[in-house]
């Protein structure tokens, strides 16, 4: 990693953490809620800064951002002072449990230990992230990942930061894609000055950092044991279920993101109920409406482990549940409020995706998919055993986990979910699944947190009988407790390590970097193409293009608008498109005669066409309307280079009168 990209983590973890950290330290929040969820609480923030926006007419920017972050400041801070004298003393620590009592004191020591165990699973994170890229600014060949980049980029140059005006790059009725990811990227970006595939490949690689921090602080607040907390980042960074498949499949960026704030979240709710401070409430539904509008299917889910911390606390201490109610729904209230555009935005488009039937189909029995769930191998040809030893040994000391009980719970729902989508096709089984769009890999990523506290605890259950059986050793008994077990972790750690190759990191990099390789879909003929097309074509034109092949990651890469800058499925080409650009698909190459098409031509300013060298899908062909484009007299080749061609729209006479060319008669038969 050079010194640019270096400067451009810190520049990331900056806005991540201060903004948050601020509003949530002036609410009175304990050090470690407020910087666990202050990824959350600025992902909440800007959320709010994207309506203001919208709703008064300005641009979307850090000066906004910013602005949004004082107020909010001031906000809180007045209501500090407001109810002072009304709250009851509140030390920043709670057990979320619901049990009585104070939770064990944590010493300096411990959470210098904590702490370490957090920068070890980032690092480990990282390192597996970005040895699969080679680069932060390397590109992923999948899906997604040409859309997240384009509303970065429009979102940075514009400044337009409503979601739904993101059909400019995906010309659909009534598009809404959450795009709070990518306008706080867009706020790096500007303070930066990053490249468009530097600022994802950042964001890429901090998000297994992250998780690992919400799962620590959420476990240090439930009382667990320091041991357990230091080592969850470690592990968690070693699954491939989270955050790697979902950083490489898709990608789904916006989605990992969500994902590994929920524990965060919990975390910050869970203080919420215990203090019954407005303050609290009122940050805490700043972070929901983060999640809103990091995507609502990570709101969702963080709502089911809620409910079932809920549940947990009633039936320990059933007194609560009047004052957990008002919390709650206070909480879920002042969401609405602040998440209003993208909670109705996420109505919408269910109502949308319920509409276009999205739905994977089964692939496997639901034995299979239960046993691919517990033997950590979906979609893998071997299990990773050293992962799988510690559940086990999880699950054997499970007793001694009663804190965290509903966090397991709640990944147990999600398992159940994964069985569903991985082997039922049923009305029901898609109607529960289609907020998460029915797809088993991103209940792997949810149920992945929880596994990854068994597994924690099953390594410390290890290290508790190693240290056991050291202790028999005379020369050993008469060493401290503590330091016997310490010595009993590293070496269980090491071995765990050593058997894994490095907690599964070659093994993790190996399976993240099949979406970085060069690639037939966006090569680097195409690039030198875009680069061409951007000296030659002038602010305001666009480009009709091929939504299958690598032409959709012109504007992220050069400026130059394409009018499809995401991937259009020829399976479900007309499935939520506007007419228009059903027709420049169809009958595009129609343009000598189709009045209909001159119109569009001139009505999008079209002065180029751009034909890339391959597609995203081996099984992908030509859209009809861009085929046998030499014979259309209306457009002149103007580069031609490694497969890749460039048409200019003839500028003299504009549209020749003649008959139709071939490819269109071929169009429309």
């Amino acid at each position: 990693m050079s010194f640019s990209d270096a400067l451009l983590v810190l520049v990331f973890v900056l806005v991540l953490f201060v903004p948050g950290s601020i509003v949530g330290l002036t609410a009175g929040l304990g050090r470690w809620t407020a910087v666990s969820a202050a990824p959350l609480v600025t992902h909440g923030l800007t959320a709010v800064t994207e309506q203001v926006c919208v709703a008064v007419g300005f641009s979307f920017g850090p000066i906004p951002l910013l602005v949004v972050m004082v107020f909010s400041t001031a906000a809180v801070l007045g209501l500090v002072l407001v109810t002072r004298s009304r709250s009851r003393e509140y030390g920043g620590r709670v057990q979320i449990s619901g049990g009585s009592g104070p939770p064990a004191t944590r010493s300096r020591q411990h959470d210098v230990i904590i702490v370490g165990g957090i920068a070890l699973g980032a690092l480990l994170g990282a390192f597996t992230a970005l040895t699969a890229m080679g680069a932060l600014d390397t590109i992923n060949q999948d899906w997604d990942a040409s859309f997240h980049a384009n509303a970065t980029r429009f979102i940075l140059d514009t400044g337009n930061a409503d979601p739904r005006a993101l059909s400019a790059l995906y010309p659909q009725e009534q598009l809404y894609y959450p795009n709070t990811w990518h306008a706080l990227g867009a706020v790096a970006g500007q303070v930066s000055g990053a490249s468009i595939p530097a600022l994802l490949g950042t964001q890429t690689i901090l998000i297994a950092g992250i998780a690992g921090l919400g799962l620590a602080a959420l476990i240090r607040a439930s009382a667990g044991r320091v041991a357990v907390a230091a080592v969850v980042p470690l592990l968690l960074a070693s699954f491939s279920g989270f955050p790697i498949d979902v950083l490489w499949r898709g990608p789904l960026l916006p989605f990992a993101a969500g994902v590994a704030l929920v524990p965060a979240f919990l975390l910050l709710f869970s203080d919420a109920l215990a203090a019954r401070r407005p303050t609290f409430v009122l940050v805490a539904a700043i972070a929901a409406a983060g999640l809103l509008g990091l995507h609502p299917a990570t709101a969702l889910t963080a709502a089911v482990f809620a409910l079932a911390l809920l549940i947990s606390r009633w039936l320990r201490r059933p007194s609560p549940i009047r004052n957990d109610l008002v919390v709650a729904g206070s909480a879920a209230l002042l969401t609405v409020l602040f998440g209003l555009t993208f909670l109705s935005g996420a109505l919408r488009a269910r109502g949308m995706a319920a509409q276009a039937q999205i739905d994977w189909p089964a692939v496997e029995s639901p034995g299979q998919a239960i046993g691919e769930l517990l033997l950590l191998n979906h979609a893998a040809q071997y299990p990773q055993y050293w992962l799988i030893l510690l559940l086990v040994a999880g699950a054997l000391g499970f007793s001694r986990l009663p804190n965290l009980r509903w966090f397991l719970a709640g990944t147990a729902v999600f398992g159940v979910l994964f069985v569903a989508a991985a082997a039922y096709d049923g009305p029901l089984t898609e109607s529960i699944t289609l907020p998460w769009w029915n797809d088993r890999w991103r209940f792997v990523a949810i149920v992945t947190l929880g596994l990854a506290i068994l597994a924690a605890h099953g390594l410390v259950t290890l290290a508790d009988a190693a240290a056991r059986m050291a202790r028999k050793v005379p020369q050993v008994r008469v060493r401290p407790a503590r330091l016997v077990f310490g010595a009993a972790l590293l070496v269980v750690l090491a071995v765990v390590g050593l058997g894994s190759g490095g907690f599964y990191a070659p093994y993790n990099a190996d399976r993240m970097s099949a979406a970085f390789r060069p690639s037939e879909y966006l090569s680097s003929a195409e690039r030198t193409a875009m680069a061409y097309l951007a000296e030659i074509a002038q602010p305001g034109e666009r480009v009709m293009n091929d939504p299958r092949d690598g032409s959709v990651w012109m504007y992220a890469l050069t400026g130059v608008e394409p009018i499809f800058g995401h991937v259009v499925d020829p399976g479900a080409a007309t499935t939520g498109l506007s007419a228009d650009a059903q027709a420049l698909l169809g009958s595009f190459n129609c343009l000598d005669t189709d009045e209909t098409v001159q119109r569009l031509i001139d009505q999008y300013n079209i002065a180029y066409v751009f034909i890339g060298q391959g597609f995203l899908r081996p099984w992908f062909e030509r859209a009809p309307g861009l085929r046998g484009l030499d014979a259309v007299d209306s457009l002149e080749r103007v580069y031609a280079e490694d497969g890749v061609r460039i048409y200019e729209v003839k500028p003299t006479s504009r549209f020749a009168e003649t008959t139709a060319s071939p490819a269109c008669s071929a169009a429309r038969a």
